[in-house]
């Protein structure tokens, strides 16, 4: 995934509210979407990188599905517990 740190800025980041593994990329693209940000695909066209980490515990799945749910049900498009101010 690729974003313009000015869009990032928009709907505040990522939402720190996530714990463990599972749904935070999927919470920001819906609210960068609610926000109007269009997507473009890049197939092909560009490298992709993944930087090896341990997988975090997915013992809160179910939280952060809860997350997500509501975010795509408010059409949420900022997070309150988003980027740290000051530091962008």
């Amino acid at each position: 995934m690729h974003f313009w740190m000015e869009d990032a800025v928009r709907v505040n980041g990522f939402n720190e509210a996530f714990i463990g593994w599972g749904r935070e990329d999927s919470e920001f693209v819906c609210r960068l979407l609610n926000a109007g940000i269009q997507r473009k695909n890049i197939a092909l066209a560009a490298v992709a990188w993944h930087l090896y980490h341990p997988e975090a515990s997915r013992k809160m799945l179910p939280e952060n599905d809860a997350i997500l749910e509501k975010c795509i049900k408010e059409g949420h498009r900022y997070a309150a517990t988003g980027m740290k101010p000051g530091i962008y």
